[in-house]
């Protein structure tokens, strides 16, 4: 049975939100590094009830050293709700835009 990270992971491919994707499991939940126009992204995936959540927060070369509770509580991140892999990966894909800025804000503040 594939997990739901590879899942979600092959449909953010399938659907070109991202060019490449690594996946692995860290604790409770799994761990999706994912490239989108030249940046990198942190997507965390777990599973309760039924329901899927999970964060989007952008990354650095760093992102292969993330862990789930690392980017569930970071303060930059849109968070993403779902009933499905096809819905949560949809999500993910209208919040690449919104992470992109957070992330350049994220930048700014540490070079000020």
């Amino acid at each position: 049975m594939q997990r739901v990270g590879e899942e979600v992971a092959r449909l953010i491919r399938l659907r070109g939100y991202a060019s490449r994707t690594a996946v692995w499991r860290s604790g409770e939940c799994e761990v999706i590094a994912l490239e989108h126009g030249g940046e990198v992204y942190a997507v965390v995936v777990a599973e309760k009830d039924g329901r899927i959540y999970g964060k989007i927060v952008p990354g650095s070369s760093s992102v292969s050293l993330m862990r789930c509770l690392e980017v569930m509580y970071s303060p930059w991140g849109l968070y993403v709700f779902a009933d499905d892999p096809e819905s949560f990966a949809e999500s993910i894909g209208r919040k690449l835009g919104r992470a992109a800025v957070q992330g350049r804000m994220m930048l700014e503040g540490m070079r000020s």
